[in-house]
């Protein structure tokens, strides 16, 4: 689902090719997280105002021209804006193996990890994908009571199905991604912000098992600013 030019998946793609030294895994991290996901992946998205939120100006008020007579004064117009902000919302964890399990394979922390990711990808995307539906989509309709109820009946386990219409517009209904830390440093290239802890050396896990830990993290928002 991929209609859109600046869709989730061009951007992430387009953002990891203007660094050619950047590590495949981002690309595998971006494949897995849109995979099961074709609404995320299709969504438009844009680079948000600031590295955690959002800033823009919301349309509250606005005049129009009037009928005049010739060479009658023309009457003045203005817009009222308001100023509002969203929120980028964080999504990570912290990935910890034991080295028994990373020998055996007869791998070495990056490669492990790298065949360890994709399923865990893969769900956070289907997880974000329903947390936009229920929590953004479906929220702010009820928010804009622009909701309609349904005449049909739940079905015998007393679900509804529901369905949102949604036209997205450029700075008024998108996504939003952080600019950081995909133009910066190290991370340039990056749309995942991926570390390794303990300077990507065997350390002591909270289990008390010896192996290795990494974070992987994206900031996301979605602007919906009308109706």
């Amino acid at each position: 689902m991929n209609d859109f030019k600046n869709s989730f998946f061009n951007i992430a793609t387009a953002i990891v090719g203007q660094n050619k030294g950047t590590e495949v895994g981002q690309l595998t991290l971006i494949d897995n997280f849109t995979m099961n996901s074709p609404i995320l992946s299709g969504l438009p998205f844009e680079k948000a105002s600031h590295d955690r939120h959002h800033a823009y100006s919301r349309l509250v008020n606005a005049s129009s021209l009037e009928t005049i007579d010739f060479d009658g004064v023309l009457p003045s117009m203005q817009t009222e804006t308001q100023t509002e902000t969203v929120p980028l919302h964080a999504f990570g964890g912290n990935f910890k193996f034991g080295e028994d399990r990373m020998l055996h394979s007869h791998s070495t922390p990056e490669v492990f990890l790298a065949t360890q990711i994709p399923p865990v990808m893969r769900s956070t995307g289907m997880k974000f994908e329903r947390s936009l539906y229920l929590h953004h989509f479906l929220k702010k309709t009820m928010e804009y009571s622009t909701a309609r109820s349904s005449t049909q009946d739940a079905d015998k386990d007393g679900h509804y199905e529901t369905m949102v219409a949604i036209t997205w517009e450029p700075g008024e209904m998108t996504g939003l991604y952080s600019p950081l830390p995909y133009g910066q440093g190290d991370s340039y290239g990056k749309l995942f912000e991926t570390q390794w802890l303990n300077n990507k050396t065997r350390h002591v896990l909270d289990n008390g098992v010896i192996g290795y830990a990494a974070t992987i993290k994206i900031f996301l928002g979605m602007l919906l600013a009308n109706q």
